[in-house]
């Protein structure tokens, strides 16, 4: 089974990476870079209390 990894390299995706003697590197750098890239914003939740008091003042 290939790895996750593997198949980002295959399909063009994921971090940078270099092949040096037939072994797949990844530099940190290229790691945080894509790790930075997916980064999704934070949806903030009502709090309880604040849904509450939204639907008791009608």
């Amino acid at each position: 089974m290939d790895s996750c990894l593997e198949r980002w390299r295959s399909e063009s995706i994921g971090p940078k990476f270099m092949k040096l003697k037939g072994r797949v590197l990844y530099r940190q750098v290229d790691i945080e870079a894509y790790e930075e890239s997916r980064l999704r914003p934070q949806r903030l939740k009502p709090v309880l209390a604040d849904v509450f008091r939204f639907v008791g003042s009608y």
